[in-house]
């Protein structure tokens, strides 16, 4: 399966900005250093996500994002949505396609298919993936050497 890039980006982003907003925003250059993802791309990513009221833009000298409910309660289908709403869509088939062949395609096979994915996409959540991310020791604590 393809995903587009942008959607990928903006689970990583949205992931970062789970970890490190706790007491404070998140600011793009932020995300960008420590997920690798140019700042320009985040910001065509993190309005999307804004938009839907994932996440909200804080102003000022201390400004950047933080969430707009707990992890908990985002599910990853509204973040893919929010980005890309054709990645959890029904298939699209071409013009010339035969009108048969795409009523047993879809019954049989892609209609199945985006209803899977789009179950398993509402059974997780951005703590889910934090919590897996951190266990796998991506740990968002910072560590001091002396």
């Amino acid at each position: 399966m393809r995903v587009p890039s942008k959607v990928v980006y903006g689970i990583i982003a949205l992931t970062d900005i789970c970890l490190y907003s706790d007491n404070d925003t998140v600011t793009v250059v932020n995300i960008s250093k420590r997920q690798n993802i140019p700042a320009k791309y985040l910001e065509q990513i993190l309005p999307l996500l804004r938009r839907e009221d994932i996440i909200r833009s804080v102003k000022g000298s201390r400004g950047g994002y933080v969430l707009t409910r707990p992890p908990e309660e985002i599910v990853l289908s509204d973040v893919i949505d929010a980005i890309d709403k054709n990645v959890l869509c029904d298939v699209q088939f071409p013009e010339n396609t035969n009108t048969a062949f795409e009523n047993v395609l879809s019954a049989s096979l892609w209609d199945k298919m985006t209803a899977q994915l789009r179950k398993v996409s509402d059974g997780i959540t951005m703590r889910d993936i934090t919590e897996k991310y951190t266990a796998s020791d991506g740990s968002s604590e910072l560590m001091y050497y002396i």
